[in-house]
């Protein structure tokens, strides 16, 4: 019935299987260590991409005080050339005073009598000369401290540039450094990928298996062994009862791997407990199965069928009439499975539903 899908007649499968389920092992165990790898080099990526941006942030502040910091240089060189300005001005007009002072005091006692000038006003004169070269001197000793704090502050200002703009090379040499980092470990990301890519093509036979189940079990459903001499039927929803003895590892609907989700549910259980049928029926197939291992459908009519896989050996044959919980194989790891358990569907009408729904609540 179904020899032309390649997948039943085998008389003896053990070994084939044995070498699938390590090869599929080793493929998923690979597969999960690149998942860590690769999610801790992207996180070490984004590290460096932190750091970069860091960088940057600095550098933009650095740029915007060495910026800030000229301006004020330019601002006091400016102040400072106004004041010496000031101060050789205030110079000028010293010197002038002073020589008019000297030359008040200088005065020949003859010529001031043949002048007539008058001596008091002379005298007068000659100390508002000094007083005024006094003062004048006190703006000019004031132009000179300020120039001199001036100048001060704008080496102290050109001290701070040349330490930013030495800091904001080295915050360059450094993003270099970050950059070229980033890079190599992109490089890495990559060549994973890339292998995680070939190895990916591989992991595809699970999904490929799928489908070949699903074909299956259209032409399971065309091709069916009459149920029998009687209406075999699933019975009431809820009401089924579990086909092991365990705990539910995986539920319908839950990721599988990164493209394929479980179609069924994964039970737990120890090696060999005995996996019973859910309802009465006709087995429509008894054989392995790639990415299912081991694998017994029985078909309960009304386009109804459950599916027991990862089986450690089955106990039915191809066209055996089933009794709801009779032992039809037993538990195991068969067909690439992380965990020794059941592997358990349900189908209407060749499509998967969710078997707990069907099942008795425990």
């Amino acid at each position: 019935m179904v020899g032309g899908l390649g997948l039943h007649g085998a008389e003896d499968p053990q070994s084939e299987l044995a070498a699938v389920v390590q090869r599929l092992n080793a493929l998923d165990s690979w597969l999960d260590d690149a998942d860590a790898r690769l999610t801790e080099r992207q996180r070490q990526i984004a590290d460096v991409d932190r750091k970069i941006a860091d960088n940057v942030r600095q550098v933009r502040d650095l740029d915007a005080r060495i910026a800030a910091t000229e301006d004020q240089v330019q601002s006091l060189r400016t102040e400072r050339e106004r004041l010496d300005q000031a101060r050789r001005e205030q110079q000028q007009h010293v010197a002038a005073h002073l020589r008019d002072a000297w030359r008040f005091s200088e005065r020949d006692p003859l010529k001031v009598w043949l002048n007539q000038e008058n001596p008091a006003t002379l005298e007068r004169l000659a100390r508002y000369h000094a007083r005024f070269a006094e003062a004048r001197g006190k703006i000019i000793n004031e132009l000179r401290d300020t120039a001199k704090t001036i100048r001060r502050t704008e080496t102290e200002l050109g001290d701070q540039q040349h330490r930013a703009e030495s800091l904001r090379r080295s915050l360059l040499e450094q993003r270099q450094g970050l950059a070229d980092e980033r890079m190599a470990r992109g490089r890495l990301i990559a060549d994973l990928q890339s292998d995680v890519g070939a190895k990916s093509r591989e992991h595809e036979l699970l999904a490929a298996s799928r489908e070949r189940l699903g074909s299956l079990l259209a032409k399971l459903e065309r091709d069916s062994v009459p149920v029998g001499r009687r209406q075999a039927g699933m019975g009431t929803r809820g009401d089924l009862p579990w086909p092991v003895e365990g705990q539910v590892q995986h539920r319908f609907g839950d990721a599988r791997t990164r493209r394929t989700r479980w179609q069924g549910v994964y039970f737990r259980a120890p090696t060999g407990t005995e996996v019973r049928s859910i309802a009465p029926g006709r087995v429509a197939f008894a054989d392995w199965l790639r990415g299912f291992g081991l694998l017994a459908i029985v078909d309960h009519g009304d386009e109804r069928m459950s599916l027991y896989g990862a089986a450690d050996s089955l106990y039915v044959r191809l066209g055996d009439w089933v009794e709801r919980g009779e032992a039809i194989a037993s538990v195991g790891q068969s067909g690439g499975h992380s965990a020794v358990g059941l592997y358990f569907e349900i189908r209407e009408r060749g499509k998967p539903t969710d078997p707990l729904a069907w099942l008795a609540r425990q």
